[in-house]
């Protein structure tokens, strides 16, 4: 996550973001994780029941949770409340929610480009928060496994992401997940932090998330 060179190349975002503003909702795919049975709330830190989970598309009126969410937990690196709703309203973020029985408790973002742009080899993770509550769950390896599995389908061969260098439990956290690191870039942060890029090659087979349906 960053606000400079968000999107690299695909300068464009501001242009058709203006067209696109009218059009709030993100499109809303069908829900591809089933519901489960289990309707507890767990704790900080508590075994997280898979089959409790949704995952589904996100949609304009889950964009004030989207927002809040960023808000809370970049802080430290920027205004991401208002970052991540640019992104949400640019039409190029495709954004995925994790829903625990009627309550959003995380996302995750990358960047997909319009038709007319062509192929796109690579996609950037531009985002990924988990409700503090809820982290250590699980909830975010599905989230990533989702949006890797959408990008694979559309033939995007790497996934890429900037991560807080000093963040050492995000690293974690991406290292679990197959990314390495690739470079630093200095002050890429709006607060001047340094930022890890870090990659994957996604082109081998992704196994779908546990419980999972419909594909998005």
């Amino acid at each position: 996550m960053g606000n400079r060179g968000r999107f690299g190349k695909y300068g464009d975002i501001k242009r058709i973001g203006r067209l696109r503003r009218a059009k709030k909702d993100i499109a809303i795919g069908k829900e591809f994780v089933r519901r489960g049975d289990d309707g507890s709330r767990p704790g900080d830190g508590a075994a997280f029941p898979k089959m409790a989970l949704r995952l589904q598309m996100a949609k304009g009126s889950h964009w004030d949770f989207i927002i809040d969410l960023s808000g809370r937990v970049f802080h430290e690196y920027g205004p991401y409340d208002k970052i991540i709703q640019e992104w949400l309203a640019s039409g190029m973020a495709f954004t995925i929610l994790s829903v625990h029985g009627r309550r959003p408790v995380g996302f995750a973002m990358i960047n997909l480009l319009p038709k007319e742009y062509g192929p796109q080899d690579e996609t950037e993770l531009l985002a990924i928060a988990v409700e503090p509550g809820m982290q250590r769950s699980g909830v975010g390896q599905r989230l990533i496994k989702v949006v890797e599995k959408k990008a694979k389908a559309l033939d995007i061969k790497r996934m890429a992401l900037h991560t807080g260098e000093g963040n050492f439990v995000a690293r974690r956290f991406f290292e679990k997940a197959g990314f390495t690191e690739l470079r630093t870039e200095r002050n890429f942060y709006p607060k001047g932090q340094n930022a890890l890029v870090m990659i994957k090659d996604i082109c081998a087979s992704i196994p779908s998330p546990s419980g999972s349906g419909s594909d998005v």
